[in-house]
């Protein structure tokens, strides 16, 4: 993301002219000062005009001057003034002002709002060219949230307490809002998790819920189908009596539409087509009889597995009392396990707790306790096995109720029950009625045949969710993550021997769970809180926050803005007692060489990047420490009188 500072201004609630600092793109950016000048404000003020949830800058002096805060930076789509007023009592102003175009004209006052904070986050957000879809489909707000501008100011900003500190190494990671979110953005701006990704996840989240839907019904349609093909087959029983269709034709049992086509057959002609015989009748009732022992079959099976899923459900609850009282026999007896701590052998020596001798009772108890530990420690595993069995007998009952269902609907309309043999049987008016009710039954049966679309619908969305599950598929994800970390490890490992590091062979590698990074020693890897000296947190603060903007900018389109802003990082070596009214130390050469170091190290990157990103550092060390090194641009230095906010604005 092309994003550079031109000016930082503040307007005065008093009658003076706006305060207008000046920038220069694609260079290292000095104010040189001393305490109390306001250098530390910059960072803060930089963030709340770029939409910051809350107003860091210090009250006091520069609150109580200033009634709104600016920025002119300049974009891909040209220049912007962003600015946003001071917020008096509250945490924050939504009141901003978004003046676009060239030039840029900077009013001498501003009176009215012309946009609000939200609109603000959206336009840098549309300039990062970021997704607004969320990482987790399920969750549009908190850490699963869209990714935003607000989120990549982790990589952006290095402030006082942040560029020497062992413990954080990002911006805000100190709070468990941002660190949580920026472990979750961290895959996205590693171009692990791209746009697509995320619109992948989206559909398959789509995709999922129309897949159970339809899975539901299908599920709804193939129980009905048992039954109506129970129902079905009944009149295929008939028919074959009547001698309306030939014995020796065989139709598969899950064959629904051969089922369909048989009967329509038969619908459509009348009694002239009937020709029964007597072996035709003989094996209808001999059907009837299979049916019938069919369905006593099904009956004693069901009634089995009925009876087995009241028995587990009853183990069931007897695990759970079991493991109830087996935690209440821990929690007294776990007392023992203390108690035996606190015994000795020598009454005579000092202890700063009371002491006790061991006793068989005590033995005893502890050895009940190691016996109920075990115990406990066994039963997580067959409560488990009896949920699987559970699982099981469950499905296994629904299916068999449902083929007894059906097979009974089978049996209820088997000629062989239905109606006693009479003379009129086999007459025309029989079997004419006969064709009417099949002809009816059918216009009932048409609805089944979605069953057949539904069931492509639904291979359809399986293949599709199986597709969009390899794409995004985590171990990819992951691999992509992996690849990405190396090239900033070895970015990083040609920056570290620039600077002031006591290990600068040694590489280092960031972990994005814990949000720091580990020195890969010949021996062991320490993280950076393990390691001492600030020259050292110094080092691979720089070192990181450089190469991870390297690796940005090899993308022509990153949503990171190509922007660092440092504040003291000289702190470890400038002793922190000065103040502006005390006289400036004097620099010892190892300490200005050590400082020299960082500002020309930065000074390369801005360098190589061939005006892509731009540095602002916020710093003590005056222009003896870092002058004549190229691509650096100093800024008049704030000592005596020259401050961020003008005397004038605090003497009125």
């Amino acid at each position: 993301m092309y994003f550079q500072i031109r000016e930082l201004i503040l307007w005065p609630k008093g009658d003076f002219p706006p305060r207008r600092v000046i920038f220069a793109p694609g260079k290292v950016n000095v104010i040189s000062g001393a305490s109390k000048t306001g250098k530390s404000a910059i960072i803060p003020i930089i963030d709340y005009c770029l939409g910051s949830g809350k107003c860091a800058i210090p009250t006091g002096t520069i609150r109580n001057a200033c009634s709104w805060f600016g920025l002119i930076v300049d974009t891909d789509e040209g220049q912007k003034l962003i600015a946003r007023a001071e917020p008096g009592n509250k945490q924050q102003s939504e009141q901003m002002l978004l003046l676009e175009g060239a030039p840029i004209m900077v009013p001498e006052r501003i009176d009215e709002r012309t946009s609000n904070a939200g609109q603000v986050r959206a336009m840098l957000n549309r300039l990062s060219g970021t997704s607004n879809l969320p990482f987790d489909p399920d969750k549009a707000s908190g850490f699963g949230a869209r990714a935003s501008i607000r989120d990549f100011m982790a990589f952006v900003f290095q402030p006082q307490n942040v560029v020497a500190n062992p413990d954080i190494m990002f911006f805000k990671a100190d709070t468990n809002e941002h660190r949580e979110k920026l472990k979750t953005i961290f895959p996205y701006v590693l171009g692990a998790v791209t746009p697509q990704i995320l619109m992948d996840r989206w559909e398959l989240d789509g995709l999922l819920k129309t897949l159970r839907r339809k899975e539901r019904e299908m599920l709804n349609i193939r129980a009905v189908s048992l039954r109506w093909q129970g129902e079905a087959r009944s009149w295929l029983d008939r028919a074959r009596e009547l001698g309306l269709f030939p014995k020796d034709r065989i139709i598969p049992a899950n064959d629904w539409p051969q089922l369909i086509d048989a009967l329509r057959a038969i619908a459509a002609t009348d009694y002239t087509a009937a020709k029964p015989d007597a072996a035709q009748i003989d094996d209808a009732l001999a059907e009837t009889l299979r049916l019938i022992e069919a369905e006593r079959d099904l009956s004693t099976e069901l009634f089995a597995i009925r009876s087995r899923l009241a028995e587990l459900k009853a183990l069931k609850e007897g695990t759970t009392s079991f493991s109830a009282a087996l935690r209440i026999q821990k929690e007294r007896l776990s007392l023992s396990s203390w108690l035996k701590t606190l015994a000795v052998t020598d009454i005579g020596s000092t202890a700063p707790v009371p002491v006790i001798n061991p006793g068989a009772e005590l033995d005893m108890l502890c050895t009940a306790l190691a016996r109920i530990e075990a115990e406990a420690a066994r039963h997580p595993t067959s409560t488990e096995t009896i949920d699987r069995e559970l699982a099981r007998l469950t499905d296994a009952l629904r299916d068999k109720t449902e083929a007894l269902n059906a097979l009974r609907v089978r049996i209820k309309g088997h000629p062989g029950l239905e109606r006693q043999p009479t003379t009129k049987q086999f007459s025309i008016p029989d079997i004419e009625r006969y064709l009417g009710r099949l002809e009816q039954a059918l216009t009932s049966y048409e609805t089944i045949g979605s069953d057949n679309d539904l069931a492509d619908e639904v291979q359809q969305l399986r293949d599709q969710v199986r597709e969009l599950e390899r794409r995004i598929s985590a171990r990819n994800i992951q691999s992509r993550i992996e690849r990405a970390l190396k090239q900033i490890h070895a970015m990083a490992a040609t920056i570290i021997p620039n600077l002031d590091a006591e290990f600068p062979t040694y590489p280092i590698e960031l972990s994005i769970k814990d949000l720091s990074i580990q020195v890969i020693g010949p021996e062991r890897a320490d993280w950076l809180w393990e390691i001492g000296s600030g020259a050292n947190w110094l080092t691979y603060h720089i070192a990181v926050s450089a190469a991870l903007q390297r690796f940005f900018m090899q993308s022509k389109s990153h949503p990171v803005p190509h922007l660092l802003v440092y504040d003291q990082p000289s702190q470890v070596y400038f002793p922190r007692s000065v103040t502006g009214d005390q006289p400036e130390p004097e620099w010892k050469d190892q300490d200005i060489n050590a400082v020299r170091k960082v500002f020309a190290t930065l000074a390369k990157e801005v360098g190589d990047s061939k005006g892509r990103l731009q540095v602002i550092v916020l710093d003590h060390a005056s222009h003896d420490v870092w002058g004549g090194i190229e691509h650096i641009h100093a800024l008049p230095e704030w000592r005596g009188s020259e401050k961020l906010v003008p005397l004038a604005w605090t003497t009125e």
